[in-house]
């Protein structure tokens, strides 16, 4: 048996990126009356990044 395809292995990682988007979102948004505003800025921020990284590794590439 082999390790997983590269398909496979994006996916997985999509997959993991945005889950650790929305937990970030999450954050922020349950953050939001106790932090300043810099500090939801930077959570929803990077939450978007996230998702962003997540879509590149969608459209990757197989063979990178």
């Amino acid at each position: 048996m082999t390790g997983p395809s590269v398909s496979d292995r994006q996916d997985s990682g999509a997959s993991a990126l945005r889950r650790a988007a929305k937990l970030v979102e999450n954050t922020a948004f349950s953050e939001a009356g106790d932090q300043p505003a810099s500090v939801i800025s930077q959570l929803i921020l990077l939450s978007a990044d996230l998702e962003r990284l997540a879509q590149t590794l969608e459209r990757s590439e197989p063979d990178r």
